[in-house]
């Protein structure tokens, strides 16, 4: 019945949504592909680009002139390049060294990650008696709603996105939206696909459609981030919505990406400690003595 019909809808939308992307992505690899053929003439709209468009603009009509003149460029700057180039390939090498050592780390914890729980909560047993128990469990409940959060987050930042290419007449808006949705994992990585459709579509003419995909990406796009993640946070530990707010950004700004989940897990551990010292007080509390009325 309901249910069937439900999961028929859920099939068709994913269906719907892969042809889509399919098409969209085709489409952008036809346009890769004419744009390494060769140099062509630069489009029209390139020179209103704000501030580097007309630069664009003038480099691609010499590079079309004289298709010798980068390789040229290369060589003169030879050894600056080369420079460049071991820096980023060592910021490459130490980021995938992380990578690499987190994969074997998780590897091991998942392994053997019922010997480390039982043998840590005996630890934090020793020292915090039978209130490590419900520690571990604020810790383990607030790492899953982070997760979930950040998945979620990113998951409505793409649609929201996708809107937004489609309204204002962004070629290929699903594939721009899977992408948005995406980078929306790193923080502030979604305006790295609407800031640039935006500025395509004021350098193309259409003024009003880019100050609207401009307001409604700052605005909807990365501005729910701070707003659903936090949400969904609070909602799944019962931390309240502030503080979540303040973890996510204070973890983001001391820690990085890791800031996510340490953030918010600080935060709900003292949340935990401070719900439990003020319970001990209460009920350490002495009563109030009554006075007794005189009879007379």
């Amino acid at each position: 019945g309901g249910d069937a019909t439900a999961d028929l809808s859920e099939e068709c939308a994913v269906l719907l949504s892969s042809w889509l992307l399919a098409q969209e992505l085709k489409s952008s690899l036809d346009v890769m592909a004419q744009l390494a053929a060769g140099p062509s003439a630069p489009p029209p709209w390139l020179e209103n680009l704000p501030l580097v468009g007309p630069w664009v603009a003038q480099a691609l009509e010499g590079w079309r002139q004289d298709p010798d003149a980068i390789p040229r460029l290369l060589v003169r700057n030879a050894d600056r390049i080369q420079e460049i180039s071991l820096t980023l390939i060592g910021g490459l090498g130490r980021n995938l060294t992380k990578v690499g050592l987190t994969i074997l780390t998780a590897f091991f914890f998942y392994r053997h990650g019922d010997e480390i729980v039982f043998q840590a909560g005996a630890v934090a047993r020793r020292f915090m008696g039978e209130r490590a128990q419900h520690r571990f469990e604020v810790v383990s409940q607030t790492i899953r709603a982070v997760l979930y959060g950040l998945l979620l987050t990113a998951m409505a930042q793409g649609l929201l996105a996708a809107i937004g290419y489609g309204a204002s007449g962004v070629p290929a808006p699903v594939l721009l939206g899977a992408l948005t949705s995406l980078l929306a994992l790193i923080p502030f990585g979604a305006p790295l696909i609407w800031l640039p459709a935006a500025l395509w579509l004021l350098a193309g003419g259409s003024t009003l459609a880019g100050l609207g995909l401009l307001a409604w990406g700052a605005l909807a796009v990365s501005g729910i981030d701070n707003v659903l993640r936090p949400l969904f946070i609070s909602g799944a530990t019962r931390v309240p919505y502030l503080l979540v707010f303040f973890g996510v950004l204070g973890g983001i700004s001391a820690f990085g990406l890791i800031g996510l989940f340490v953030g918010p897990t600080l935060l709900s551990v003292l949340l935990a400690l401070w719900r439990e010292w003020v319970a001990e007080e209460v009920l350490q509390a002495p009563e109030e003595p009554t006075v007794e009325e005189d009879p007379s």
